[in-house]
């Protein structure tokens, strides 16, 4: 999607907000992202399963968002576009809070203890009212997910890995799950994606400014939202946030749940790469499991 194709949808969704002028924001997997000098932004689902995913989340996210002492996107602005879904809101100030930025603020202590207390809100808001919202998801995605990614990296990735390191990843593969299944899991709403891109705050000494990009929201284990704080920030960073967090027990179980999750991504990148048929980023992904599941 272009400029021009935004603009065209947001002139027949919305005509009385005579906007003329669109800058590209970027796009990921699902969306593109627009920004308009008037201070909105707009998101754009690139196909079917995102623009549902999209729709799914909207009506949760405008519930949530006063729940949250972090501001969040509000979606002031709902259209369609080609007869799929977009979205529009009031830009959250700030810039991304990459792991260097966070290392060295002179405030680092106040900007864990907000995520802290985030985290602890958005894991305690009400479940119920995620059930009515999303009533086709999981009961236990995680569990799903893992048994799922097994059997899927067993089919098409082990035989690349090599017999000795297929079995040993068969093993923690095995291990982790019996360990899910003992152990029931309380599940909450999980942001899903919460890497540094979509934490904001203001440069070079302020606070967070606020948390976007709730797209992948939805039923979870509390541990997978940290698995991005911890690839990402690394362990003493992860400590301090955990310091502040409430919502769930932070136990021997909590961590061996976050790392296996935070290794878990390598196995999704590999499949990704199969699908899209790139040899160098499947080979850099072996790479990485290799080193993170026996040299690691």
């Amino acid at each position: 999607m272009n400029s021009s194709h935004c603009l065209q949808a947001i002139s027949s969704a919305f005509p009385e907000l005579e906007i003329t002028q669109i800058t590209p924001l970027g796009e990921g997997w699902a969306n593109w992202s627009f920004e308009c000098p008037e201070g909105l932004v707009f998101r754009f689902p690139k196909n079917v399963q995102s623009a549902a995913e999209l729709d799914a989340i909207t009506p949760l996210s405008m519930e949530l968002n006063p729940q949250l002492s972090l501001p969040s996107p509000h979606y002031i602005h709902q259209g369609i576009w080609q007869g799929l879904p977009f979205v529009g809101y009031q830009k959250i100030p700030g810039v991304p809070l990459m792991a260097a930025q966070f290392k060295a603020h002179v405030n680092r202590a106040e900007l864990c203890a907000q995520l802290g207390k985030f985290l602890s809100e958005l894991h305690t808001f009400p479940m119920e009212t995620v059930r009515e919202a999303l009533p086709n998801s999981l009961q236990n995605p995680w569990l799903e997910e893992c048994i799922s990614t097994a059997s899927l990296c067993r089919e098409h990735l082990f035989p690349l890995l090599g017999e000795k390191i297929s079995n040993r990843i068969q093993q923690e593969f095995d291990s982790f799950i019996a360990s899910l299944e003992a152990n029931p899991i309380d599940p909450v709403f999980v942001h899903g994606d919460l890497e540094p891109s979509h934490i904001l705050y203001t440069e070079p000494k302020g606070p967070i400014t606020g948390i976007i990009d709730f797209d992948d929201g939805g039923v979870g284990d509390p541990a997978w939202d940290i698995r991005l704080l911890l690839h990402y920030y690394g362990t003493d960073l992860t400590e301090e946030i955990l310091a502040h967090y409430t919502a769930s027990p932070v136990d021997d179980f909590f961590w061996r749940r976050i790392r296996f999750y935070e290794r878990f991504g390598l196995f999704q990148d590999g499949l990704n790469a199969l699908s899209n048929q790139s040899e160098q980023w499947l080979n850099s992904c072996l790479h990485s499991i290799a080193a993170a599941f026996i040299m690691g």
